[in-house]
């Protein structure tokens, strides 16, 4: 049976139809490429299909070139002489960032320029435009409650005596911020009354809308309102809702509809009780929506199931519901929910500087600490460092984590108690030398707290070979002339490369703790070590030790030469609190 006669209802598991008309970007890149061979477009019109194909080459998963051609007209339009149109531009940029799944930071720079852009037009339609598009992001960065504040400025700009499709847009995104504040209430009267609105008007009547327009902000509607009630307690008038909407779909509407009725009808049937059902249904359209190339539904998708599993369970119910052979793992949703969350925590302060120090050789001294950072999970209790680090890499949040472990420890720097001779080491990923800015930000955070960048240790562990990277090494280079302390770290474990140390970049060396641990053979492991001492020794470095946890460990390591040390035998990494006092005893 055809699908325009007769839609899918709740309980199957057809998959979405592909639509029609925007929603098949092929037919649009196509139409869009004829129109652009006109000899005789004007240079907006030449703009917006540009930026048409832009679009569509993201819905078609070639994000990359998307973005590329977007960059490139950014460069191409003058603000002095398009400003409404770069601001469009702009809006539509950030959108493509942030369905590139973790573009957060980048996307509100971008939204920021826009509203710039704006201002200076003082159109006031142009600026709530903006607004609408910086809610969501700063909705899924925790800010709700600024986010509340920015939809209700643009719908403030509007005062349109008629809805609008940009006003329906503003009131459905504050419906669903007041969704994630919990107050349903609100939430539910704001819906019921915007639906009932949308329910009255008539396609091109007084407020303009196409018939495209009025189906696709009903459908918006029936959704939040859904969602709404699923979250308040009623869940069963939830099921009734999703499945009228279900029913009122048609083959032509957005895959982004079919989709987010759908999650939103698993959400309910989860809160009455059918989890099962609920996780394969949650599986189901995660495929689909990452076939479609629909990060932000993804991303969606985790974040319900993230609400759905917060509260905890017992060992053997870890993941009661997960699917056979479906791509969302209890190890692949854990790792997309940290992947997640961790600019999240990043922004609010949530991860916490932990010290370890690095002993003299008496055992009973120190004047370094090494700055570890440390983040508790509101969920998942204590993540491991190598986990959310390497999570970092994959994205630009390493570079949040890289200024927020510079400034942690010039705040411990700063304090007036501190021993001004005291220096620390905080770990520095290859992949931010990728950052030109970065010799710049690392000491403009130094001198906003008035401390020399002598007294930072920056520990590099050569996760790729850097030799053949020459912005890495220039970087390096500019870090060591501007006065930072350069670490080799994990030395014997990652790359070890000798080139950066026959170029004298460095003044220390770590031993990684695989060759400082209890040795299978005596002999070799004494050799290298001597080998790695004597070389430092001439190269004028000073070598620690890492890992050393026992007292017979520590002896061998010592008549090897070495002279610093670092490891659980002395001390355990350990909060601000517990330092102060240990530092009393030990420093100096």
């Amino acid at each position: 049976m055809s699908p325009k006669t007769s839609p899918a209802r709740s309980g199957s598991h057809r998959s979405p139809p592909t639509p029609v008309a925007w929603t098949q970007p092929d037919e649009v890149l196509q139409q869009v490429e004829q129109r652009l061979r006109h000899p005789r477009l004007s240079a907006r019109t030449r703009c917006h299909l540009r930026m048409q194909r832009a679009k569509a080459n993201w819905r078609l998963g070639h994000t990359e070139q998307a973005l590329s051609e977007m960059q490139h007209l950014r460069q191409e339009l003058s603000p002095q002489h398009q400003e409404p149109l770069l601001a469009v531009l702009l809006i539509d940029l950030a959108g493509i960032q942030i369905n590139l799944a973790g573009h957060f930071e980048a996307a509100l720079d971008t939204l920021a320029q826009a509203q710039a852009l704006a201002d200076a037009s003082a159109d006031p339609t142009l600026q709530a435009r903006v607004l609408c598009a910086t809610a969501p992001l700063l909705g899924r960065l925790g800010q709700l409650e600024e986010a509340e504040r920015v939809l209700r400025n643009g719908l403030r700009l509007l005062q349109a005596p008629q809805p609008t499709s940009l006003g329906l847009s503003l009131t459905l995104n504050l419906g669903r911020v007041l969704i994630g504040l919990e107050r349903w209430a609100e939430a539910i009267g704001l819906l019921e009354a915007t639906q009932t609105r949308l329910n009255s008007l008539k396609p091109r009547a007084r407020g303009g809308l196409s018939l495209d327009q009025l189906q696709g902000r009903q459908r918006s509607a029936q959704r939040l309102l859904a969602l709404a009630y699923a979250r308040s307690g009623s869940a069963e008038k939830s099921l009734a809702l999703c499945e009228l909407a279900q029913e009122q779909l048609h083959a032509s509407a957005p895959v982004e509809d079919w989709l987010g009725i759908r999650v939103v009808h698993a959400e309910a049937l989860w809160r009455t009780g059918q989890r099962q059902r609920a996780c394969q249904q949650l599986a189901q359209w995660a495929q689909q929506a990452q076939h479609h190339g629909l990060h932000a539904m993804v991303l969606e998708i985790q974040d319900v199931l993230a609400l759905l599993h917060a509260k905890p369970r017992p060992s053997d119910e870890l993941w009661p519901c997960a699917p056979v052979n479906t791509p969302l793992s209890p190890a692949d949703v854990r790792q997309s929910l940290l992947k997640r969350d961790l600019p999240l925590a990043l922004g609010r302060q949530e991860l916490q500087a932990w010290f370890q120090p690095i002993m003299n050789t008496d055992g009973r001294s120190s004047q370094q600490l090494e700055l570890l950072a440390r983040w508790p999970h509101e969920h998942w209790g204590w993540v491991p460092p190598q986990q959310f680090v390497a999570l970092a890499e994959q994205g630009p949040s390493i570079h949040d984590l890289g200024r927020w472990a510079v400034a942690s420890a010039a705040e411990f720097l700063a304090q007036p108690t501190q021993d001004s001779r005291l220096v620390v080491g905080v770990n520095l990923s290859v992949m931010q030398l990728s950052r030109p800015a970065l010799v710049d930000e690392f000491l403009g955070i130094l001198q906003a707290h008035r401390i020399p960048p002598q007294r930072l240790v920056l520990e590099l562990t050569e996760s790729r070979p850097l030799s053949d990277d020459p912005l890495a090494v220039q970087q390096l280079i500019a870090l060591r002339t501007a006065g930072f302390g350069l670490a080799l770290d994990d030395f014997g474990a990652g790359f070890a490369n000798f080139d950066l140390l026959d170029r004298g970049l460095f003044d220390q060396l770590k031993i990684d703790r695989s060759l400082t641990a209890a040795p299978g053979h005596l002999g070799r492991r004494r050799a290298i070590l001597e080998c790695i001492q004597g070389m430092a020794e001439r190269l004028q470095l000073r070598v620690v030790a890492e890992g050393v946890e026992h007292p017979e460990q520590w002896a061998w390591l010592r008549e090897c030469g070495i002279d610093h040390f670092q490891g659980f035998l002395f001390a355990h990494p350990m909060p601000l609190s517990d330092l102060q006092p240990w530092l009393r005893e030990h420093g100096g």
